[in-house]
């Protein structure tokens, strides 16, 4: 007789269906309180700023977490309707995911799931890895209908299923790609083409939205992120960060799964190779380029789907899941209550997004008065002000930092010669200064005539690839500015460029001339000195705005210095 029989056999089915709905219940309530009382993450508070422009596309990430915002912040103006849908995603999560195992012991599974840090924590914050596991696992079940029976209806399913995966995440790519190569039967069925296009047209508005707006996405993942090239520190970050996600539990069960115990049904074993493929080539890539240690939460839900009949089956699982649970629960209960009450002794750096927030917006709400105020390269702060003040606010994106949304929005041209509130990220005692309940100090300035000019593009005509060091060579550049301020610009403004190794400055700014903004277009020669050391490098051009850094207005050239 099974363990958890033995032990759990006296309460009959109904009981267990009772037990059943009274966790999820339980849950339910959990997830709305969170989601009701804990202020919102600086990344939730951005991505509410994309739902208050709804687009096929945005600077970051692919739209559905702005549409789902969108949709519950119609319902409530609060924390909880931002992360209302997200908490509605994950409980159809879990109950899809319980559809497709249909557990013999529905308990063990909640058991199982509930003690994973992944669903644990991931069940309300407004970020893309909610809607992200809930159309993977969307796309399971239609995988799963389709293998059954390939008929047009479920061709359609799986299109619509594998273009929502798209939707959430752009690395949800590697998740279908994978799963296609492992199924190959799936092409010699026809509906299976029925399938692929309409995934394909049904992504195709996105396609040309990120063709319409010059890539952004890819500019951001594949430029800025990877321009400091390979530090070992991103793999073994990756690494530890697997160990976090999966918790302790899931750990031991999936280290104690021997070859021998792997899937039966080919469906399920599918979904186990394409679970291990994935996180094979997230691992490769940390010695190519950036990759954030959640991008693996895909896995989980064909982790369970794939193996949890094993380990239904093993004994040992049942006693490793309900023993975790003294562990887990109350580590559980801990962490979303101090997510709310700023009660520790010591205070972990992350809590900072979720303590004061509402606070350090009243006090700079009071200060700038009717003025918008303006945040150098902070995105997360000018979200968090936006939200919690709900009066005008945006970025000032410089080379040091990386544009964003608030960049594509041109609230900029609103406010251009118009005094600002600007929030200067570097301390100075020439700077007025405010401290914040969470320990901060925020420097800021009054900047009586503000501008920006973050759509002008300085575009080299001629620029080579290969360079002398300490070599001068004289280039071609169009500047071309696209914006709509009219004559409400300065006379003229300073051109310069520098270079960057490793993503780090390496030397101070070469200013090469002046430029008239109200020529929207216009080519000039200027003169460019390489670095004296040899290496590779990136090239930046920019427009100088008054005293501060310099502004983005190219793409990162790379240029070799030999």
């Amino acid at each position: 007789m099974n363990l958890l029989q033995q032990n759990l056999g006296f309460l009959g089915d109904r009981n267990v269906k009772f037990i059943r709905y009274g966790i999820y219940f339980v849950w339910t309530l959990g997830l709305i309180w969170s989601a009701s009382f804990t202020e919102l993450l600086d990344d939730e508070a951005y991505y509410w700023v994309y739902s208050q422009n709804v687009s096929l596309g945005y600077h970051d990430h692919p739209p559905f977490i702005a549409w789902s915002i969108f949709l519950g912040y119609a319902v409530f103006k609060s924390e909880l309707g931002v992360r209302l849908l997200m908490v509605l995603f994950h409980l159809i999560t879990i109950r899809l995911l319980e559809h497709l195992i249909s557990p013999k012991f529905p308990l063990l599974f909640l058991a199982l799931v509930f003690s994973i840090p992944v669903f644990q924590f991931s069940g309300f914050w407004a970020v893309p890895d909610t809607p992200f596991l809930f159309t993977l696992t969307l796309f399971l079940l239609a995988i799963k209908h389709f293998h059954k029976k390939s008929n047009a209806y479920n061709a359609i399913a799986l299109g619509i299923a594998a273009a929502a995966v798209l939707y959430a995440k752009y690395h949800g790519a590697l998740f279908v790609l994978f799963l296609f190569v492992f199924a190959h039967n799936m092409f010699k069925r026809p509906t299976f083409y029925l399938a692929i296009g309409i995934g394909f047209i049904l992504y195709l508005p996105h396609v040309i939205w990120l063709i319409q707006h010059d890539f952004p996405t890819l500019a951001y993942h594949f430029g800025y992120r990877n321009s400091k090239g390979y530090e070992w520190q991103q793999t073994a970050t990756f690494i530890l960060g697997q160990f976090l996600l999966l918790g302790p539990i899931l750990a031991i069960l999936l280290l104690k799964t021997s070859r021998n115990k792997w899937p039966n049904d080919p469906v399920d074993s599918i979904f186990l190779k394409t679970a291990v493929s994935v996180f094979i080539f997230l691992f490769l890539f940390t010695f190519f380029g950036h990759v954030e240690g959640n991008w693996s939460l895909g896995v989980f839900p064909f982790l369970l789907v794939a193996l949890f009949k094993n380990w239904e089956e093993a004994d040992s699982a049942h006693r490793i899941v309900f023993r975790g649970l003294w562990f887990s629960i109350p580590i559980l209960i801990l962490g979303r209550l101090v997510l709310v009450y700023d009660v520790l002794p010591y205070r972990i750096p992350f809590l900072n997004q979720v303590y004061g927030q509402k606070e350090w917006v009243g006090q700079l709400d009071r200060i700038a008065k009717e003025r918008p105020v303006v945040f150098m390269n902070s995105y997360q702060k000018a979200s968090k002000f936006l939200f919690y003040s709900q009066k005008p606010a945006s970025t000032l994106s410089n080379a040091m930092g990386r544009r964003s949304q608030f960049d594509l929005l041109n609230r900029h041209e609103t406010w251009f010669g118009s005094p600002v509130l600007l929030h200067v990220n570097w301390a100075s005692k020439d700077l007025d200064s405010i401290q914040t309940k969470t320990g901060a100090t925020f420097y800021y300035t009054i900047d009586s005539t503000f501008w920006y000019f973050p759509k002008t593009k300085i575009i080299p005509l001629n620029l080579p690839q290969s360079w002398q060091a300490n070599q001068t060579k004289k280039i071609e550049i169009s500047i071309e500015r696209s914006d709509r301020l009219g004559n409400k610009i300065p006379t003229s403004c300073n051109i310069a460029y520098h270079f960057l190794k490793n993503g780090q400055r390496i030397s101070g700014n070469s200013f090469v001339g002046l430029w008239n903004p109200a020529q929207e277009k216009t080519t000039r020669s200027i003169s460019i000195l390489a670095p004296a050391i040899k290496g590779k490098y990136q090239l930046i051009f920019s427009i100088e705005r008054k005293w501060m850094p310099l502004g983005i207005n190219s793409k990162r050239h790379t240029i070799f210095v030999e």
